[in-house]
């Protein structure tokens, strides 16, 4: 029996391609079934968020929408063409110019990025449907960033570089720690933010060294010495509970560098 693949290649390649259809039923309904597929796995309300057709992985585009065998193919054909508009996608078989309307709002092309002007937010928001930019703060990349309001390239790199050295934001309100960054600006933009806590890289407190604790923008000096010299005296930590008995050390530092400690147990690692 002639495979689907097959199928399609000599579909591909055949003017013929109707008659051949037509004269294999069970191709026929294979491929209408695929095609039903496709456009409802593209044409879905889902939450959009923005992304760079250029360098979105596949995981990317398959939370996008893209079904996976189109997906394959965007990211072959940007091997030797870089993709410049939402148009470009259109040229791309098999992708259909409705779902690149859909998510050409939330497209970030390389000459937006190397830009100080603002990428502008101009993705359309329907009553009826989830289609609403939403940017994960611990995931978002620089030009991700850009799309909210008042963020431009110097506040993003700025968001980026201060998240690699917390390990992840816990609370939205940690942004006004981001020199540039206000309590207006954060306001604009508290509809669209959002954070995955599951992605805050830990400390895992039992193995770390001096060095290592005091990378941490809530970890002073005396801090990781405290903490250290607690765990030379007392064995491994088993709870945030253990932190407080550390009578030298304040409860609003610790309740800060609470969602960053890992209390893992140096005989487990």
């Amino acid at each position: 029996m002639l495979s689907l693949s097959a199928a399609f290649f000599i579909i591909n390649n055949y003017t013929a391609k109707q008659q051949f259809i037509s004269t294999n039923p069970s191709l026929r309904d294979s491929l209408e079934a695929l095609i039903a597929f496709q456009k409802e796995r593209q044409n879905k309300d889902s939450t959009l968020f923005a992304f760079n057709p250029n360098t979105a992985n596949r995981e990317t585009l398959l939370a996008l929408g893209f079904y996976p065998k189109l997906a394959d193919r965007l990211i072959k054909y940007r091997e030797k063409v870089t993709l410049k508009s939402p148009d470009d996608l259109k040229k791309i078989y098999g992708i259909d110019d409705a779902f690149v309307e859909k998510l050409s709002p939330f497209m970030i092309f390389e000459y937006q990025i190397n830009t100080s002007k603002p990428i502008q937010n101009n993705f359309v928001s329907h009553s009826n449907s989830a289609n609403t930019l939403k940017i994960d703060l611990n995931t978002a990349q620089e030009e991700e960033l850009m799309l909210l309001k008042g963020i431009g390239v110097a506040l993003s790199k700025r968001i980026v570089n201060y998240r690699q050295k917390l390990g992840g934001f816990f609370d939205p309100s940690q942004l006004l720690e981001v020199w540039g960054i206000d309590s207006s600006l954060l306001s604009k933009n508290d509809s669209i933010i959002f954070l995955d806590i599951k992605k805050i890289n830990k400390i895992t407190i039992n193995t770390a060294e001096w060095k290592d604790l005091v990378k941490h923008p809530y970890i002073d000096n005396k801090t990781a010495s405290l903490i250290i010299n607690y765990r030379m005296h007392h064995g491994d930590y088993h709870s945030i509970e253990d932190l407080y008995k550390i009578k030298a050390l304040k409860a609003s530092d610790i309740e800060k560098i609470e969602p960053y400690i890992d209390f893992k147990q140096s005989t487990e690692i």
